[in-house]
C-alpha cells in the first residue's frame, strides 16, 4: 500500500470519529455510539498493522495509532460501555459529557497524523514536478535532503550510543558523579555542541535551495524544532540524571523528521 492509501483509511477513521462525536451531542443511544467507537478503535489497530507490514518508514505514525487505540479510544469505549449499562439518567449524561473531550483529542491526533502523511505525499509530487521543470534545482534539493537524512541518522546513532553507555553506569544523582560519570556528562555536552553546529550548517545549506520548496515544507523550522528539543534536555538541572535526559530524546522530533524525510523526500532512485 502507498501513502495515498493510508491517508484515505485515516480520513475514513476521522469521518467516523467526527460522526460519533456529533451523534454523542445529539443524544443518540449509547449502544450505537459504543458500536461505532468500537469500529473506530478496531480500524485504528488494523491501519497500524497494515503500516507495519508496508515498506514505508512509518514507525512513529504506527506508534501513535497504537497509543490512540489503547489510550483515548479505549477510554471512549469504556465511557460508552458504562453509560450503556447504567439506568441512571444523570450518570448517563455525565458519561456522555465526559466522552466529548476524549473524542476531541482522538480527532485532533488523527488529523495531525493525516497532515503528516499529506505533507509527505505533497513533497513527493512537488519533487517530481521540479525534476521535470528544472533538473538542476531537483538535484540540489535531493542532494541536500540526502545530507539532511544522513545527519539525522548520525544524531540518532550518537544518542543511542551515549544512552547505552549511561545504562551501564551506576544510577546516581549528577551531584554525586564519579570521574567516569563526569566524563559521560562532558560527552553529553559535547554532543549538544556538535549538533548545534550541525543545525547551523544545515540551515545555511537550505538557504541555497529554491525557497518555495524549503518554505512550503517548513524544513528550516523542523530543524530548529529538532535542536530546540536537544537544547531543552541539555538545560535540565544538573541534579537530574543523565539517563533520564537521554530517554527524553528517545522518541524525539529528530526521529519523526527522519521518518518524514525518508517517506516524503525520497532519493532520486525512488522517484
Amino acid at each position: 500500500m502507498q501513502l495515498e492509501d493510508f491517508s484515505q483509511l485515516l480520513e475514513g477513521l476521522i469521518r467516523l470519529q467526527k460522526e460519533n462525536r456529533a451523534r454523542t451531542t445529539n443524544g443518540d443511544a449509547f449502544d450505537s455510539l459504543l458500536s461505532r467507537q468500537g469500529r473506530i478503535r478496531k480500524g485504528t489497530g488494523q491501519l497500524a498493522a497494515l503500516m507495519q507490514r508496508s515498506t514505508l518508514p512509518l514507525k512513529t505514525v504506527i506508534g501513535s495509532l497504537n497509543e490512540l487505540a489503547i489510550g483515548p479510544m479505549a477510554k471512549a469505549v469504556s465511557l460508552f460501555e458504562m453509560a450503556n449499562e447504567t439506568k441512571n439518567q444523570a450518570r448517563q449524561q455525565t458519561l456522555r459529557d465526559d466522552s466529548l473531550p476524549v473524542q476531541d483529542e482522538i480527532i485532533k491526533q488523527l488529523m495531525e497524523l493525516l497532515a503528516r502523511l499529506d505533507k509527505n505525499q505533497q513533497a513527493r509530487k512537488d519533487l517530481r514536478r521540479i525534476r521535470k521543470k528544472d533538473e538542476s534545482a531537483h538535484k540540489s534539493i535531493t542532494t541536500a535532503l540526502e545530507k539532511l537524512m544522513k545527519g539525522l541518522e548520525r544524531m540518532q546513532a550518537d544518542q543511542t550510543e551515549l544512552a547505552s553507555k549511561l545504562e551501564k553506569l551506576p544510577k546516581r544523582k549528577v551531584d554525586e558523579l564519579s570521574e567516569e560519570e563526569l566524563d559521560a556528562q562532558k560527552e553529553f555536552d559535547d554532543m549538544v555542541a556538535k549538533w548545534n553546529k550541525w543545525k547551523k550548517g544545515t540551515i545555511d545549506e537550505l538557504t541555497k535551495l529554491p525557497t518555495g520548496f524549503v518554505d512550503d515544507f517548513g524544513l528550516r523550522s523542523d530543524i530548529n524544532s529538532v535542536f530546540e528539543e536537544v537544547e531543552m534536555v541539555a538545560k535540565r538541572p544538573k541534579t537530574s540524571s543523565l539517563e533520564v535526559a537521554l530517554e527524553d530524546l528517545g522518541s524525539s522530533k529528530a526521529t519523526k523528521m527522519l521518518e518524514t524525510s525518508r517517506s516524503g523526500f525520497p532519493t532520486p532512485r525512488m522517484l
